[in-house]
């Protein structure tokens, strides 16, 4: 693509038939639809029946914002579109303990045959892979280092750090690029961004929102697929250890700056077609998208990105078409997709009422996510949404167990897309928590999106 075209502000056009409640969706093939499906893995979490709690209703939004629904590449769209491609993200992968010893206990003792695959991280990820499928690009935020474990990696003061085995295993689900700009990514120093770079990069991801240095840190990543030129970028509001130093070379996470995000976006616009920004930002166990996220957004929107990406909150905020009112722009915004992957609201069981929902142990929310699909096409040079869906996700834990069998069984923590777990499922307690998840996430994330089982 011709790097010196002059600079385009392409709208968003979200289709009546994308938008439209419940409406079908299209979708498209993608470059992985033709890998071979995982077996889905079940867990009979039988509680204690008490009656259900009620959730609280997520606050409603603002009236101006309305709810909507390098890889191989793919060949080019023969309906007369330029290009075609479908994105796929979700929410953050946090390496917490207990995940880490799931992990090693699968190694050790695997479930079923191929468990044992990347150090046990294989049962962790494997039921994402046939929701994968459909993608061309998928990307998730790496809410962790992988590297050197320079600080102890534990809960209080919340201090992180994976294995390489974990970037590997989300390769081979179907992963492609994953965002480093949050605030833990200076968790293990600054030696840590640059091994973390250097680890994604050796298990086949591509990285952005981080680097070696300033420099390497604020260049878009950019992916051919689709026929499309991607740009990625990304941004965090807060850093748990700025260890930020303008002296050159030094590592770098990109931290929020309205001017800087202006200037980036408007310059990727220039190159790529279509344009992802993953933002880091919110408050932790927020069910309210705050006033920083919305300027953030149509500030981003206005500069030119097609699609935005939220984390941080750890809780499912809605997707929507957000517009900039001073360039007229407009594009979708997740503002939160959840925990893709954690040990948060791991005392949560069906008909539970949590004390408080301050401390993450207790948070349900914690546990709910989503994998959004959105396929973008070219008309008419410009970027139409021609399909936005999303697959429901739950964690699994079974921490509650060790008061059940009176003993501390072998961690088991794993993604779970929810609605092909339900067609298979007995009657019981787990099946009536799957149950009473999915509308809260729906009701979370909106109702205008096509949701699909994988």
């Amino acid at each position: 693509m011709d790097s010196t075209r002059p600079a385009r502000l392409i709208p968003v056009l979200l289709t009546v038939a994308a938008l439209a409640a419940g409406a079908g969706s299209p979708g498209c093939p993608g470059r992985k639809a033709q890998q071979e499906a995982q077996e889905v893995t079940s867990f009979d979490g039988a509680q204690e029946e008490v009656s259900p709690d009620k959730q609280p209703s997520p606050p409603p939004e603002e009236k101006a914002e309305t709810q909507a629904g390098e890889p191989e590449s793919v060949p080019v769209p023969q309906d007369g579109a330029p290009w075609r491609v479908t994105i796929g993200a979700t929410g953050d992968a946090m390496p917490h303990g207990r995940v880490k010893a799931t992990a090693l206990n699968q190694a050790q003792n695997p479930d079923e045959e191929g468990d044992d695959r990347y150090e046990g991280w294989w049962f962790i990820v494997k039921n994402l892979a046939p929701a994968l499928q459909p993608t061309d690009v998928a990307m998730f935020n790496l809410e962790s280092p992988i590297a050197t474990e320079r600080h102890e990696a534990k809960t209080a003061p919340p201090v992180q750090n994976g294995p390489p085995a974990m970037a590997e295993a989300f390769q081979a689900a179907g992963f492609d690029v994953v965002n480093l700009a949050n605030n833990h990514m200076f968790d293990q120093m600054r030696e840590g961004v640059v091994e973390t770079v250097e680890t994604v990069e050796a298990a086949g991801l591509k990285p952005f929102g981080a680097g070696e240095s300033q420099d390497a840190a604020k260049k878009p990543l950019f992916v051919e697929a689709g026929g499309a030129k991607i740009a990625f970028l990304g941004w965090t509001f807060a850093l748990n250890r700025n260890l930020l130093d303008k002296k050159k070379g030094k590592p770098w996470v990109m931290k929020w700056s309205d001017e800087w995000a202006k200037k980036a976006v408007a310059a990727a616009r220039e190159e790529a077609d279509l344009v992802v920004v993953s933002m880091h930002w919110g408050s932790e166990f927020g069910l309210t998208v705050l006033g920083h996220q919305k300027k953030a957004a149509r500030l981003l929107c206005g500069a030119g990105a097609d699609l935005v990406v939220g984390s941080g909150p750890h809780v499912l905020q809605p997707v929507m078409k957000v517009e900039d009112p001073a360039s007229g722009r407009s594009c979708l915004v997740a503002y939160s997709l959840g925990n893709v992957l954690s040990n948060q609201g791991l005392k949560y069981r069906f008909g539970w009422k949590p004390p408080d929902l301050v401390q993450a142990k207790n948070v349900p929310y914690t546990r709910d996510s989503l994998l959004l699909r959105v396929t973008f096409a070219g008309a008419d040079g410009q970027a139409v949404v021609e399909a936005i869906e999303g697959v429901p996700l739950w964690t699994e834990n079974n921490w509650i167990l060790r008061y059940q069998l009176k003993e501390i069984p072998p961690d088991r923590i794993w993604i779970q897309p929810i609605l092909p777990l339900l067609k298979g499922l007995e009657e019981g307690k787990h099946r009536k928590l799957l149950e009473q998840r999915l509308p809260i996430i729906k009701e979370f994330v909106g109702d205008l999106i096509d949701y699909v089982e994988i």
